[in-house]
């Protein structure tokens, strides 16, 4: 941190996943950490909005406010913080949507479970679409949330409809996004399909949750 004359008032060096590992200036407090993370002096915990982060052990200690709508991992902050950040304690999302990173699921995490997607309600095991171009790919992908929500399918709230209307609602979103990027497993790895829309996506995804229910198994 600089002062108005550009000085430094405020520099340290951290650990991976977002301790002070020591403070080389210390003119001013200054409590900032990761993206939406407040440190708590009495504590030494970051508060992150919604829930209280441990940055010694790389994870939050309370669960998942959307429970495991989120991922079987209830506690898990993200698999890799210079790639990803989580504001608000929900999910890692906001970065630019790197080959390396989690990707925009197509259909919400959040609405999988309850509306018989199970297939679909994982971080790492459910099909993401990640841009060609990854420039601009952060506001790409607040803009898939911005639409989703602007059809009345909610973010971190029950959606009353069928699951019928949740997939119209999420196509119509959809419509107006011509990018085309890859759509895989994060992490497998595994293509399911390159050059398609994210509305192309979300039509594979659901396809692959199909195959998936008639092989018996969740892949």
């Amino acid at each position: 941190m600089t002062d108005a004359e550009g000085q430094i008032v405020w520099q340290a060096k951290y650990r991976a996943w977002g301790a002070v590992e020591k403070l080389v200036v210390n003119e001013v407090e200054q409590n900032l950490r990761f993206q939406g993370q407040y440190f708590d002096v009495e504590t030494g915990l970051h508060y992150n909005t919604f829930r209280y982060y441990d940055p010694e052990i790389g994870r939050f200690i309370t669960q998942d406010p959307i429970g495991l709508a989120g991922g079987f991992n209830l506690y898990q902050y993200a698999s890799n913080p210079s790639s990803w950040v989580d504001p608000w304690g929900w999910m890692p999302f906001w970065k630019p949507l790197k080959p390396d990173g989690m990707g925009h699921h197509p259909f919400p995490r959040a609405h999988a479970n309850t509306h018989g997607f199970p297939e679909l309600g994982t971080k790492l095991d459910s099909p993401s679409w990640f841009p060609n171009e990854v420039d601009g790919s952060d506001k790409l992908h607040q803009e898939f949330h911005d639409a989703i929500k602007k059809e009345g399918v909610p973010f971190n709230k029950k959606f009353d409809g069928t699951p019928e209307e949740l997939v119209s609602k999420l196509d119509k979103a959809y419509q107006k996004f011509p990018q085309k990027g890859t759509l895989k497993v994060p992490r497998t790895g595994q293509v399911i399909a390159k050059n398609v829309t994210i509305g192309e996506a979300l039509s594979k995804s659901i396809g692959k949750s199909a195959d998936i229910k008639s092989a018996g198994g969740c892949g």
